[in-house]
């Protein structure tokens, strides 16, 4: 699962042209990624709460960022920046996050299946 990505602006970019709009400006991007990443729901801040402070900052840096473009260009360097960053950061936790912990558990399997069928049988 990707924090990030250009799902939602290929989204937005084939609506418009399916209907006939001319293409995207530098103030619509700009408002769709704040639609999408601060309004009204904040992912950099959620993930601040979640102990991850960094992405705080970089919610700030990015928001103020995007006041400062002048181009479409920008916006892409800015957002492929952004997105480069958030991957690393998903990568490093997901190589530091014991997930082989899941297999120390038992998960039941067809034994326990057939012992809970088992219990039900004598219960009816």
């Amino acid at each position: 699962m990707e924090l990030l990505d250009y799902r939602w602006a290929k989204h937005a970019l084939s609506i418009c042209y399916r209907h006939g709009n001319p293409p995207l400006t530098l103030p619509i991007m700009v408002d769709l990624s704040r639609n999408h990443l601060l309004r009204p729901f904040n992912h950099f801040d959620f993930l601040g709460d979640l102990g991850l402070i960094k992405f705080k900052t970089w919610g700030a840096i990015y928001s103020a960022a995007l006041d400062d473009l002048n181009s479409l260009e920008e916006f892409k360097r800015l957002t492929i920046a952004l997105l480069t960053l958030v991957n690393l950061y998903h990568r490093r936790v997901q190589s530091r996050f014991p997930f082989y912990l899941g297999q120390a558990f038992s998960r039941g399997g067809k034994d326990r299946n057939t012992r809970l069928s088992g219990y039900s049988k004598t219960i009816a």
